[in-house]
């Protein structure tokens, strides 16, 4: 569940938007990973500790464009802004839609091992593997691992709409 070597530089400095779309993913991607990493203040942190305030973590990313606009290299920014003090996990979605395991039981695993899910590559062509992501989805949400996903379509155009 690591980077593939080809994205292995990738940085929001070395993204060019094209489009100010992408120049809207960019300043997102960027500021959801200044919030991750962002420490909080001491008032923060004891009504968190009272139970006076929420200390969930930003719960997800969704980048979605057409082939060829960037979204994985700045998912892969993302996981390189973060790594190594955040641990990340980076999968493609051909790698969670082939998994024999239950996909509450993958999560958990993810979520034993990760403090953030990077899935690239999300398409919704098959009613089996929406529920396989929306089992992890939820899962990850319970232990309040973000997960950060590209894909091609809306979840609009998913098939289950």
């Amino acid at each position: 569940m690591t980077l593939p070597e080809r994205f292995r530089d990738a940085t929001f400095e070395s993204y060019e938007p094209q489009t100010p779309s992408q120049a809207e993913g960019l300043r997102v991607a960027r500021a959801f990973v200044d919030e991750l990493r962002r420490l909080p203040s001491w008032a923060e942190r004891l009504g968190r500790l009272l139970g006076l305030a929420d200390d969930r973590l930003p719960h997800g990313l969704y980048l979605v464009g057409p082939a060829g606009t960037g979204k994985t290299h700045l998912l892969a920014a993302m996981y390189n802004a973060l790594a190594p003090e955040v641990p990340c996990a980076f999968l493609h979605s051909s790698v969670l839609f082939r998994q024999t395991e239950p996909p509450k039981a993958f999560a958990r695993r993810v979520a034993d091992r990760y403090a953030v899910c990077c899935l690239d590559e999300v398409e919704m062509d098959d009613p089996a593997n929406e529920m396989r992501l929306a089992a992890v989805m939820k899962t990850l949400a319970a232990y309040d691992v973000p997960l950060l996903a590209t894909s091609n379509v809306t979840p609009e155009q998913s098939v289950a709409t």
